[in-house]
């Protein structure tokens, strides 16, 4: 099976604002789906945010 290739790329600074959310998770102990709760978002949503496959700008506040 073949990998899934996007239709865009992801901004560079989307990919670094996932990969500094998961290097604090690390930093403090917390629990993704801790955090996920606190922020008011699915856990799985937090997830894909982390590993870049979910656009920040599709998030509903």
């Amino acid at each position: 099976m073949e990998k899934r290739v996007r239709k865009s790329e992801m901004d560079q600074e989307i990919l670094l604002l996932g990969q500094r959310i998961l290097e604090i998770i690390k930093e403090k102990n917390f629990k993704t789906r801790e955090v996920a709760h606190d922020a008011d978002m699915d856990v799985e949503n937090l997830r894909k945010y982390i590993k870049g496959k979910l656009s920040f700008y599709s998030f509903q506040f």
